[in-house]
Order: structure tokens, then C-alpha cells, then sequence
């Protein structure tokens, strides 16, 4: 969402972002004003609930859950709350599906909202929720596993409660209605992904506008490290390897990896960044480097291909540059994006990270370096996202609901605020 902001921003408007602490570090390497409120991710990292589940202490256990839940819930109706006094002064906005009563509070405000959604969870008899993986469980259970989504409501019941009783009962939130339906129904729907990877299966509500992935402008910077540039020099192509939002056993995951690049024999940048940076020891060998932080943009053009995780952001820069993957997925989400590249031929079957062996990780590592159908695939995608309007497109669709885009003749900006949330 920061992305959009930043492209906001740069068209004249007034953005202010709300954001969860948990990302304001991210945020924060970016022009653009933020209002800072909740830490969920610092309240469930503290939480005392996977002390007890291991110590297999029932009572702790029910303890620690109930405390989790209220700390949960006085976060959330703090979020609420600053939602509420962000849409008061907004004449647009713009939010992600965690954030879904953001629509609500903009309709009770009498003005247009945009619901982003970064990856497809339309019910489809086509396919399963991605929240299980986005394959094809049949038709009856396909659209049953959409109704996953219904545990939000439940889960924000105490925060919200929280929040109508603050505010006298003159804020009400619907908590029985499914959070997809609501914002459906409220919002303009903006999907922020590819539909030449993820095409519409005759699900998407009428009116949703895809865009193709977003991608941050080509920024300024010193280049890639003198180390990486040096080892790139001194063979073919390497494979980049990296889990970067990955939450998993970073030493066993990076014991699977060397002994999978042990087997294969090629050469290989490791990333060490991010919940799920690589656990390399320091140790010389020739046919490996690693790697902090870097732009994908400067490293992407030199690599032969790329293991990831499968998130939509790294799949998204994996195939701006043509790159054919292997996808060692730990979520559904993940697992959806996995899916995709492989039925579109960019990719193999994605692999289940807590399931990684080092002989299947070696043997898709093989294929990606050596198939040219793979290669192939990837290039044809790549061309597709780029006749892809992206980020630019993004602005188009908020400027017309602001009423001051194109369609609407009116050819600058008029500094109208848009309150982007992503806050939950």
C-alpha cells in the first residue's frame, strides 16, 4: 500500500497512510505521511501462548489466550478508532481486506472507497480459497473454503465491541456479514496482480479493475555490493536463493539448502535477510555468496533463476525479469502464487517449505537451471506484465472515483485527501 501512497503523493494528493507499528520501519524509507497505531505482530511475538502449548499446560494455555485475545482486542479498537478519524477527514479511501470495516466507515461518511486486494479470494467453483492453496478442491468444497474468511469477524468481535460502546453506539459494524460480501458491496473493488498469471475465472465481482502487479519506481542507490559484483564475475549465471517474509526453522531450512546445493554442484547467492534469512555459517566456498538486503532490480538481470517463497511482491519482480522459478511455499497464499507460475509454465509444482528435502530441493534447482521450457514460460509472462498499466493505472481508478481523472474532465489534481489503511 506504501507504493500507492508514494504514487499518490507524487500526483499532487494528499495521502496520509495508517499503518500498523509493526511496519513502520518499511514505511518509513518512503515520502509519505503515516499515522502510526497498533503493534500486532509485538503483541504475538510477547504472547506467553507458544510457552505453554509446548509446556503442554492446558490451564496456562487458556490463560495466556485470554489475555492474548484482550491485548488483541484493545489494539484493534485503537486501530478503529484512528480509521474513524482518518475517514472523517478523507474524501476517499483506500484499504486492504484485513482492514474490511474501513469501507463501512467510509460509506457511513457518504464517500467513495477502494478495497485492494493483492492476490484473488472471489468464491469460485473453479477453485479453493487461496488460503488453502488455490487448487481445485471440487465445486462443493471450493466455495465452502471461502467461508475461512468468516473467522475475522469473530476474531475482531471484542475489539470492535470496544469501539461502538467508545464512541456511544454511534458507530455500529456488522459483525455477522462475510468480510469479502461487505466490502464487495461497499467498495470498488482494485486488484493489485497480474491477470495474465492470475486470470479472472468468471468469479471477479463486476466492475473489479486488475491492474497487474505494482512495482516501486527504479530508485537511486550505489549499485550492488563490490563482494556480489566480484563473485558475478567470476562464472555463469548463479541461482538467488531467498525466503524473505519466511517465519521457519532458519538453520534447519538452511542445512536443507546447502546440502541441496551440495548435490547439485552449481553456484548460488544466498539471501540473508528478513524473517527468513538463511543461516549461513562464515565459512569460505567459492560457489556461494550472500547477501544482505538488495535490490531485486539490480540483481535480478544477472541471476538464472530464483528460489523463493512465493510471495506476490518477489514473484511479481522474479518475472519483470524473465526469471523461471522454484517455489518453496509455507503458506496458502504463497502456495496460490506457486500454482500460478506453474500452470503457466514458469515454474514447477511449488514445494512445501516444512517439507523441503535436500535431494527434491537438488532436482528442482536442476530443472529450473536447465529447462529451456521453463525459461520460456517465464519470458512469455514477462512480456505480458509489461503491457500492464500497474501502479499508473492504480491512480487512474482512484482519481476517477475522486472525480477528478480523465473521465471526469478535469486534467490536475486538486489536492482532494485519500486515508489509506492498512492498519489491521
Amino acid at each position: 500500500m506504501v507504493l500507492l501512497a508514494e504514487a499518490l503523493r507524487g500526483e499532487g494528493h494528499a495521502v496520509r497512510l495508517l499503518i500498523n507499528a509493526d511496519h513502520h520501519r518499511r514505511a518509513a524509507a518512503f515520502e509519505v505521511e503515516t499515522v502510526t497505531v497498533g503493534r500486532f505482530g509485538e503483541v504475538l511475538r510477547l504472547s506467553e501462548v507458544g510457552a505453554a502449548w509446548r509446556a503442554r499446560a492446558p490451564l496456562k494455555l487458556a490463560g495466556a489466550l485470554r489475555r492474548l485475545y484482550d491485548t488483541l482486542s484493545a489494539s484493534l479498537c485503537e486501530v478503529l478508532q484512528a480509521m474513524a478519524r482518518e475517514i472523517e477527514e478523507a474524501d476517499l479511501v483506500v484499504y486492504n481486506p484485513l482492514s474490511y470495516f474501513a469501507g463501512v466507515l467510509a460509506q457511513s461518511r457518504g464517500i467513495p472507497s477502494v478495497q485492494v486486494t493483492y492476490t484473488p479470494n472471489f468464491p469460485s467453483r473453479h477453485a479453493a480459497s487461496f488460503l488453502v492453496g488455490g487448487g481445485d478442491l471440487g465445486g462443493v468444497l471450493n466455495r465452502l473454503s471461502y467461508q475461512s474468511a468468516r473467522v475475522l469477524p469473530l476474531l475482531a468481535r471484542g475489539g470492535v465491541r470496544r469501539f461502538e460502546a467508545l464512541s456511544g453506539g454511534a458507530r455500529r459494524l456488522p459483525l455477522s456479514a462475510h468480510p469479502d460480501t461487505l466490502s464487495r458491496a461497499v467498495s470498488t473493488q482494485l486488484l493489485a496482480f497480474s491477470p495474465a498469471l492470475s486470470p479472472d475465472d468468471g468469479a471477479w465481482p463486476r466492475g473489479a479493475v486488475a491492474t497487474g502487479f505494482w512495482r516501486a519506481p527504479p530508485r537511486g542507490g550505489e549499485g550492488l555490493p563490490d563482494h556480489l559484483k566480484a563473485f558475478l564475475a567470476e562464472g555463469e549465471p548463479p541461482l538467488f536463493i531467498g525466503f524473505g517474509s519466511v517465519i521457519a526453522d532458519s538453520q534447519r531450512i538452511t542445512r536443507v539448502v546447502l546440502a541441496a546445493l551440495r548435490i547439485w554442484g552449481g553456484r548460488a547467492i544466498l539471501g540473508n535477510v528478513g524473517a527468513g534469512a538463511l543461516d549461513v555459517p562464515a565459512w569460505p566456498c567459492p560457489r556461494i555468496a550472500t547477501v544482505g538486503a538488495v535490490d531485486y532490480d539490480l540483481l535480478f538481470p544477472h541471476v538464472a533463476g530464483v528460489v523463493h517463497h512465493g510471495g506476490a511482491g518477489t514473484t511479481a519482480a522474479v518475472l519483470s525479469h524473465a526469471r523461471p522459478s522454484v517455489v518453496v511455499a509455507s503458506t496458502g497464499e504463497q502456495r496460490y502464487w506457486g500454482n500460478r507460475l506453474a500452470a503457466a509454465g514458469a515454474a514447477e509444482a511449488p514445494l512445501w517449505l516444512w517439507r523441503l528435502r535436500p535431494e527434491e530441493l537438488a532436482a528442482r534447482i536442476a530443472a529450473l537451471h536447465s529447462d529451456p521450457a521453463l525459461r520460456a514460460g517465464a519470458a512469455r509472462l514477462s512480456a505480458d506484465l509489461r503491457g500492464e498499466p500497474g501502479l499508473a493505472g492504480a491512480v487512474a481508478v482512484i482519481e476517477r472515483l475522486a472525480g477528478i481523472g480523465a473521465d471526469n474532465d478535469v486534467g490536475t489534481p486538486d489536492g482532494r485527501n485519500v486515508a489509506l489503511g492498512r492498519a489491521a
